[in-house]
This record gives C-alpha cells, structure tokens and sequence, in this order.
C-alpha cells in the first residue's frame, strides 16, 4: 500500500487552516480546480507559499472535469505539475501520485 502524505483539495477553507496543516509536510496536494468557495488555483498559491517557507515545493495535481486545452494551459502555468480529468481510477491517481514524488516502487 502507498503511504505518503498528500493534502487532497477538497475545500481550501478547512484543508489550509493553519491547525489543520502547521507542522506537516505533505508529499503532495491533489486538488479539484474548481472548488466551491475558492478554487484550486488559490490553494496551490496557499500550499506552495507555505511550503516554501520551509524550502520545498509541493508537487501538484489538478483534478478536473473539463477537458479543455485553455483549462489545462491554466493550471501548468499556475504551477500544477499534473492535469488529470474525472472521473479518474484510484489505481491510476495512486501510480501518478507516486511517479511525481518519486516512490518507483509504486510506480
């Protein structure tokens, strides 16, 4: 079983509330775009910003359910390393989220 820390985006008001993330590192963030209240974009600005504090870049994956080319555009210049569209398999989102941070034995 992969087991690794990732921060899932699936609301940035309680996923970077600084109780709920100060202290952690997370080998990833994974989050839905388009999230109700902010979207995903915020929460990778917030994730990253808070990663670098502590020297690191977070590895990002955008999950969406658009498939369109100015969607993808968008989220690689916001900085996410991945785009995938939904509904995606678990065992594809586990093998992707370990080539990313480089956990071969996964991959």
């Amino acid at each position: 079983m992969l087991r690794t820390s990732c921060i899932l985006g699936t609301g940035v008001n309680s996923c970077l509330q600084p109780s709920a993330y100060t202290g952690r590192t997370a080998g990833s963030l994974v989050a839905d775009i388009y999230l109700p209240n902010e979207d995903g974009y915020s929460l990778l600005l917030k994730a990253r910003n808070l990663e670098a504090k502590r020297g690191r870049k977070i590895p990002a994956i955008a999950l969406t359910a658009s498939t369109l080319d100015e969607d993808r555009k968008r989220a690689s210049l916001a900085g996410y390393d991945i785009y995938r569209c939904k509904p995606i398999d678990l065992d594809e989102l586990t093998f992707v989220i370990a080539n990313l941070i480089g956990l071969e034995q996964y991959a």
